[in-house]
């Protein structure tokens, strides 16, 4: 052990502090008792010590001669699995070497992130738990992880067992870190170049190009042979917005090279897939020896300019043709007609088009996790101003939307609850809750938990008029709760969500008559019965269907959703029993869709958001889409969708008690409409040969088509080092820069994640903005201006994880890694485990004793200036002895004493009274005259207030000096 000082300098105040401490103490000793005056003055010189040893930093340095080092293992994709078996054989030989008694040894696992696989231990277990993300190389993060788990009291060494090959942070600034804290990297080399390797670098297509315009896709490839001037045959496919164009056959050369594909994108007509709009070229590389196929794909975007691409999504076939006729009789030439099978599942299909229509399509039909394609319509509207246009239906709003991605992105609500009801209901619910019930889907919840969801959704969907009853069935039925009025719906919620499964398959007879049986105890106009079964598994079928039947003639309804598909083997069975109760069969393989199917079953049973009664369109405000049109001949519609405005939408046609029919408004960068009776030969079978038919939704959509702002500005998307790179060049036509532009950019993933980046200027009409871009996929950003105006569209892509480029060997980044720190760099380690010839020093910081030591001292000094301390240490002696406390002679300070003597003198001062006179004979003396009679004494002064010992002493003194 030794000693330092972080602030030597400080010690120089000893000297001056130290005489200063001297002169008091000699200037103020008096007549102090000669213990007090030494007692006092070493006091006073420690405190003063420990204080100036406190500020120069005084340090007690502990020696050690103890090594610990830790492992980093790079378990990236750009090493393989048989060089990650190597690093770990390599980390097993050098553990050899270890002495136990005094080393210490870690193992750190990293990719795109470091995770600490073991800590430091005398014993290493060589396998590897830990997940990281192996799409990156993140070699920096890996040794600050080392840095912040050693301890401090112990020599530090790192060795770094990897590939070179980072493309996250900057290994050699965590290195000149790692040296300022002296620890050593030693590297070991591994991994291997892939040969015969073929990679796609980029895919260069222009930002933008014009209809019918001549351009190239330019497809920047590298091939690795095993020699120079190598070549390998291959074949390049090409394909557009996922169609595939064709193929080419390429020569490859080894090195880098460009393959033209030259290409031209003609007007709407016949052809799918031509037209304006926004196009993804992807391009794939195929070749007879290859290392790696991951790296074979390539991306590319591009936008044409040009009419208003539009997409008709038509709920069952055949059934828009006449809003197809209108469309394209309105000058809607650019217009795609798809089945809800057909409608894209990720952004960069879906940004094909300025403006979707749905025509009566149930939500049932749109599919994903996560509300998948409902939050992808959300998304194109708000983030990338598309336009969206639903049209009512039976399938359509309130039946399937409630409470979904798209209800938040329309006009008008699908909550009707404060409407006055159509008719009150009565539902019961029977659910299976066999043992396959308890079963997770991906997103971690049982399929009993997603149906008591899906039930507490009709919770919030039915009113105080409606009555509600569950029932949970195995092969018996056990009532979660009766049906009944809904009065406490958090506690009946509350009570669903905390069902749990039971066992075996479910008697689908004992179900039935426990349902009917309740309906028996109530009166409602409306009563219905939904049945959850498993399509495979569902027992006891005898005599359920004529049961159905004679409970239909009473007028109640019965619902069938199987847990399967219909090619299941009891999947007959319940379709037959859903057509003997006059209700709807639907088969859910995904079990995520359930709560949307429960509601849809229960809004179309209750009738109560469906209004099907002739009335005439009424105009409730002005606007362009319905402008030029003489309503007032409209014909009649004999239905609609009841729905609620919502405070910021604008209602323009109204139907019966005022329900929105008509409304319309702006949703984030885009618009939305909605229509709530139909655009078929249904509802509105009149309104079909109509001229205002044929002249309102040319309108309606191209007011809801995406609108640009008339510029020039040009946009990029980049990657580089996990992160992504809006650009924009802000230039007018005239070449003049736009600059103070306030500008955001919507970035959306593949995954379906967006992200709002803001745009700042960086040089002459120049934006940037910077978002994360850690996975791989398309990355589409559309940019708006302050009005919200969309200024800008780009996309790009990861195509690959960057592991998988083909990059020149990194050897000498290990080796600048190991000259900047002191280490070394070496194919085969040896000396891992040498110690260092300088032990490791560990400085502990005792600021703190000290300045508890110099209070310390302070209360000495006190306690012997100003405490009798013998006296007191004689009294407790005594009373530790239990014998009568003596008074010992006090030792009075000097000034105390000399007041005693003065009052004392003053007593003796005092005029003492005459002694009396010896008494007299009795015998009167006849001719003695009479004395005079002397003068009383006046009388003593009145005893002043007792002012305590102190006071007397006091006034004492003053009578002795004739002040009184």
């Amino acid at each position: 052990m030794s000693l330092s000082f972080s602030h030597p300098w400080c010690l120089l105040a000893l000297a001056p502090l130290g005489a200063l401490v001297l002169w008091l103490a000699w200037t103020s000793r008096g007549a102090m008792a000669p213990w007090r005056f030494w007692s006092s003055l070493v006091s006073r010189g420690a405190m003063v010590l420990a204080i100036v040893l406190a500020l120069a930093g005084l340090l007690l340095v502990h020696s050690k001669d103890e090594l610990a080092v830790f492992f980093l293992v790079d378990v990236s994709k750009s090493v393989d699995p048989d060089s990650q078996r190597s690093e770990m054989e390599t980390v097993a030989e050098i553990m050899k070497t270890m002495d136990r008694r005094r080393d210490w040894a870690g193992l750190i696992v990293f990719g795109g992130v470091a995770s600490v696989e073991q800590p430091l231990r005398k014993e290493l277990p060589l396998t590897l738990q830990s997940l990281v993300n192996p799409d990156f190389t993140d070699i920096s993060q890996a040794i600050r992880l080392a840095m912040a788990s050693f301890p401090e009291d112990l020599q530090k060494r790192i060795v770094l067992l990897s590939d070179g090959q980072e493309n996250l942070g900057d290994a050699l600034e965590a290195a000149r870190a790692a040296r300022a804290a002296g620890i050593e990297v030693w590297t070991v080399p591994t991994g291997q170049g892939r040969d015969r390797d073929v990679a796609v670098q980029k895919v260069s297509v222009p930002a933008d190009v014009k209809l019918g315009e001549s351009f190239d896709v330019l497809v920047h490839y590298k091939f690795s042979g095993r020699r120079p001037g190598e070549s390998q045959p291959g074949k390049l496919r090409v394909y557009r917005n996922r169609q595939y164009l064709g193929d080419l056959d390429v020569e490859l050369q080894e090195g880098e090279g460009v393959i033209r594909i030259p290409q031209k994108i003609r007007p709407a007509g016949d052809k799918p897939g031509e037209g304006a709009g926004f196009y993804q070229y992807e391009v794939l590389i195929e070749t007879a020896h290859d290392a790696v196929s991951e790296n074979n794909r390539g991306f590319g975007f591009t936008s044409v300019a040009g009419e208003a691409r539009i997409l008709l999504v038509e709920g069952k076939p055949g059934q828009s043709e006449p809003l197809e006729k209108a469309l394209r009789a309105g000058g809607v030439k650019n217009l795609e007609v798809r089945p809800p099978t057909g409608f894209p599942s990720d952004m960069i299909s879906l940004q094909v088009f300025d403006a979707v229509i749905f025509s009566d399509v149930s939500a049932h039909y749109l599919s994903g996790a996560d509300d998948g394609q409902l939050r992808l319509i959300h998304d194109y509207v708000e983030s990338h101003g598309g336009g969206f246009v639903m049209i009512g239906g039976e399938s359509s709003f309130g039946s399937s939307y409630f409470r979904t991605p798209v209800e938040e992105a329309l006009p008008v609500s699908m909550d009707i609850r404060k409407k006055k009801m159509r008719a009150s209901l009565a539902l019961v619910i029977g659910i299976d809750q066999s043992g396959s019930m308890s079963m997770t889907v991906p997103d971690g919840r049982s399929k009993l938990q997603l149906v008591s969801e899906a039930s507490c959704q009709i919770v919030d969907l039915l009113t105080e008029l409606d009555k509600l009853g569950i029932c949970y069935i195995d092969t018996q039925a056990m009532w979660a709760y009766h049906c009944a009025p809904l009065v406490n719906t958090g506690k009946i919620k509350a009570d669903l969500r905390s069902q749990r499964g039971g066992g075996g398959g479910i008697y689908c007879f004992t179900a039935l008559d426990a349902l009917y049986r309740e309906l028996d105890k109530i009166e409602s106009a409306i009563k219905h019965v939904i049945l959850f079964a498993d399509a495979s598994d569902a027992e006891q079928p005898d005599g359920c269907v004529d049961r159905a039947r004679r409970e239909l003639a009473k007028g109640r309804t019965l619902t069938v959703i199987g847990m399967g598909t219909d090619k299941d083997s009891d999947a007959k069975f319940l379709q037959d029993l859903a057509k003997a109760g006059n209700g709807r069969i639907y088969f859910c393989e995904d079990v995520r869709k359930l709560p949307k199917i429960f509601t849809e079953d229960t809004l179309i049973a209750s009738k109560s958001a469906i209004v099907e009664k002739d009335f005439k369109a009424e105009v409730a405000g002005a606007s362009s889409l319905i402008e030029g049109i003489d309503w007032k001949d409209a014909p009649i519609l004999h239905g609609y969708v009841t729905t609620t405005l919502k405070p910021r939408g604008e209602m323009l046609l109204k139907g019966l008690d005022d329900d929105p029919l008509l409304a319309k408004w702006q949703y984030g960068l885009g618009r939305t409409v909605a229509f709530t009776s139909d655009a078929k030969p249904k509802w509105a079978k009149e309104w079909i040969d109509w001229a205002g038919y044929r002249n309102l939704w040319p309108q309606v959509v191209r007011w809801a088509a995406r609108r640009r702002a008339a510029t020039d500005y040009r946009t990029q998307v980049s990657f580089e080092g996990g992160k992504g790179k809006v650009v924009i060049d802000a230039f007018d036509a005239g070449g003049e820069a736009q600059n103070f532009l306030d500008l955001e950019a919507r970035v959306t993933t593949s995954e379906g994640k967006t992200a709002r980046v803001r745009l700042t200027q960086q040089g002459t009409g120049r934006y940037e903005g910077e978002f994360p871009a850690d996975s791989k996929g398309a990355y589409l950003a559309t940019v708006a201006d302050r009005e919200g105006s969309i200024v800008g569209q780009a996309g790009a892509a990861v195509s690959y994880s960057p592991e998988y480029e083909i990059r020149d060997e990194r050897r000498d980044l290990l080796e600048e890694l190991a000259r900047a720190t002191g280490g070394k760099s070496m194919a085969v380690p040896r000396g891992v485990f040498e110690h260092p010839s300088q032990p490791a020093r560990s400085p502990q910081e005792i600021w703190r004793a000290l300045l508890g030591f110099a209070i310390a001292c302070l209360l000495v000094d006190v306690a012997s200036r100003r405490l009798g301390i013998p006296e007191m240490t004689m009294a407790l002696i005594h009373r530790l002895r239990r014998t009568p406390a003596l008074a010992p002679p006090m030792s009075l300070p000097e000034p105390i004493a000399r007041l005693k003597v003065a009052r004392d003198e003053a007593k003796a001062k005092t005029v003492q009274p005459l002694p009396e006179a010896p008494p007299t004979s009795a015998a009167p003396i006849a001719s003695a005259p009479a004395a005079p009679k002397p003068s009383e004494p006046p009388p003593p002064p009145a005893p002043a207030p007792d002012q305590g010992y102190l006071g007397r002493l006091l006034d004492a003194k003053k009578r002795a000096k004739g002040e009184k």
